[in-house]
This record gives structure tokens, C-alpha cells and sequence, in this order.
């Protein structure tokens, strides 16, 4: 059923209920009909966001190539809007490093902008042996395995300051030996699932390992959880956030 359908089956159904009161024009009438206003402006939202999202995935895919096989960009992988703004931000700033938290869609997207570039260098940290083999494979069938380097291993208790104080978790220390002078950092993971604040650890474990303009992004930045992350962030380290309205929520970090 479309959407226009639903909404007139919806207006049909409040129409019903408002004939059987016999309080006409008074408070009850009201509300329903502030409830009608609010399912309309929900559905209308819900209709633009849908529309922002296909935007964006039709450019995605014309500026990729109609050979590259993109996986799905809805449910736990990086939204199309994201992924857009992820690509052309790697194209233009050109990053020699670039380290993320969490491989998948997002590691396909920085390779395919790195290998444009003909310059840079991905290092992909994660926790799953599963979902990090369906990134190899997917990197395979678009020729981008020489832009990535992918390190995997099972989280390890995180044992410096963190929001969360109920045995936090966090990538393997060594996951990042080897690399320095990191340009650009992409925090997806791990999911929020392992333990309250996941993502805290990310900022504190690279830091001194960033280059001077590094960006750190940090995805699904609209949860309780990422938003006093941020907070935390901005209040530990002289960096200041910029918040991007985008499906899921990001903020990019950059020092003052």
C-alpha cells in the first residue's frame, strides 16, 4: 500500500471515530484532530527522508560506476547520505591514512575514493571474523583489496577512563600498530550492543597518532549514547564538533 493510501485510510478511520462522538467542536474532537495533523507531518517527514535517501544512493551510484557492486545501505550499514558525503570528503581532502572502526559498506566507499586518488591507505579495524570476510569478498569483486588493509580480532577489556564503568570493551591494543600520522578516522563501531558508550575508546586510542588536520567522523552520532560521547570528546580534547542532521546522525571532530 503507498503512502498516499495509507494516509487516506488513516483519515477515513479518525473520521469514523469523530462521527460517534456527540461532543462535536469540543475538547475530544480537538485532539483528534491535532492527532490527525501529527500523522500527517509524520508521514510527510517519513516521505522526504525516504526521498533524501534514494537522492543520494542514485548519485553515490553514478559517481561509482554502474560495474561497482554495492551492497544494501539500509539497517546497520552507513545510510546513503553518509556514504555520499563520505566519498566526495575523501576525494577532495585526499588523506594519506585513513583508519575506521568497523568495516562494511564504509570500507568499500573510502577504497573506491582512495583508489580515484590514486593515493592513500585504509586501515579497517574490527571484532567480526563473519561480517569482515563478507567485506573482503565484496572488496574483491571490485578490485579494491590493494587500498585496504584489514586487521581483525576479538574485543579485549578497555582498561583506561571511559563513560561506561561496567568492564567496557574495545579493539585489540595492537590493532593499530605500525600506524601513524592518521589523517582521517571513521568511528562505526563496534555496535552498541558490547557494552554502554562503545565508541568512547575511539578519540583516546588514536590521538596520538593523528596527523595535525586530521577529521574524525562519528556515525550514528543522534543516540543518548553518541551524543554525550561527543560531549565528553569536546570537553576532553580541544576539538570542536559539527553535527550533520543526516538519517542516522553525523559529527565530524577537528582540532580548534
Amino acid at each position: 500500500m503507498s503512502i498516499k493510501k495509507d494516509l487516506l485510510e488513516i483519515n477515513k478511520k479518525i473520521d469514523g471515530i469523530s462521527s460517534l462522538l456527540i461532543t462535536p467542536g469540543g475538547p475530544i474532537i480537538h485532539h483528534i484532530n491535532k492527532f490527525r495533523g501529527d500523522v500527517i507531518s509524520a508521514i510527510e517527514r517519513h516521505d522526504y527522508k525516504n526521498y533524501v535517501q534514494i537522492e543520494s544512493f542514485i548519485k553515490l551510484v553514478e559517481l561509482l560506476g554502474k560495474k561497482f557492486e554495492l551492497p544494501s545501505l539500509r539497517g546497520w550499514a552507513l545510510s546513503p547520505d553518509v556514504s555520499l558525503m563520505l566519498y566526495k570528503e575523501i576525494i577532495a581532502q585526499k588523506p594519506a591514512v585513513v583508519v575506521e572502526f568497523g568495516s562494511g559498506v564504509s570500507t568499500l566507499i573510502i577504497a573506491a575514493a582512495l583508489r580515484k586518488n590514486s593515493f592513500g591507505n585504509l586501515v579497517s579495524i574490527d571484532h567480526s571474523h563473519k561480517y569482515s570476510k563478507i567485506t573482503r569478498e565484496n572488496l574483491t569483486k571490485n578490485n579494491l583489496q590493494p587500498w585496504v588493509e584489514m586487521r581483525v580480532d576479538e574485543l579485549k577489556p578497555w582498561k583506561s577512563s571511559h563513560l561506561y564503568d561496567k568492564s567496557p570493551v574495545w579493539y585489540a591494543e595492537d590493532s593499530l600498530d605500525g600506524v601513524e600520522q592518521i589523517d582521517f578516522v571513521l568511528v562505526d563501531g563496534p555496535p552498541g550492543s558490547v557494552c554502554g558508550f562503545s565508541r568512547y575508546p575511539a578519540l583516546p586510542f588514536v590521538f596520538n597518532k593523528l596527523s595535525k588536520n586530521a577529521q574524525i567522523w562519528l556515525d550514528d552520532a543522534l543516540r543518548d549514547d553518541e551524543c554525550k560521547i561527543s560531549e565528553a570528546w569536546c570537553e576532553v580534547y580541544d576539538y570542536q564538533c559539527e553535527l550533520h542532521r543526516l538519517d542516522k546522525g553525523l559529527r565530524i571532530f577537528t582540532m580548534k
